[in-house]
């Protein structure tokens, strides 16, 4: 068919023949975070660069430089900002598909815990906020126009 291996298993998937993911091509990692910043991002009004395709988890694997499949956000943060030393690599903007290095910071696994933990706590509590409100809306309707509430 005259493509290459990448291109044809696109093909055979009926898929739109697309730019390859950088891989074997000699980008260092710095040029490679660069490329899906250029090709498989969005940046966001608050200046996420969020990657278009992630996994059932939000977070996008790649390929490094050396063949090493590793998280996108950390291998933006080694690129542009330095080694983690082993820490976790926390999203400041608490997006997961987010690889911006500026909203990139390392924690202690602890810090990143309780962050996940008070954040989690917090959407709870927004969510039965939301029911609290939409029963309410829905009494509300129901007297509406027949009496007044008091």
């Amino acid at each position: 068919m005259g493509l290459c291996s990448g291109h044809y298993a696109q093909s055979r998937k009926s898929r739109e023949l697309r730019d390859l993911i950088a891989q074997a091509t000699g980008l260092s990692d710095r040029e490679r975070v660069e490329w899906y910043r250029d090709h498989r991002s969005t940046v966001s009004t608050s200046g996420c660069w969020e990657v278009t395709s992630t996994g059932p988890n939000g977070y996008r694997q790649v390929n490094t430089s050396n063949g090493k499949m590793r998280l996108l956000h950390v291998l933006s943060f080694e690129a542009f900002c330095g080694p983690t030393l082993g820490f976790p690599v926390h999203h400041r903007c608490a997006k997961p598909a987010c690889f911006n290095p500026d909203h990139l910071q390392l924690v202690t696994q602890r810090e990143n815990v309780a962050e996940m933990l008070e954040r989690n706590a917090y959407i709870k509590r927004i969510e039965e906020l939301e029911e609290r409100v939409h029963h309410l809306e829905g009494l509300l309707s129901r007297f509406q126009g027949t009496e007044a509430i008091t």
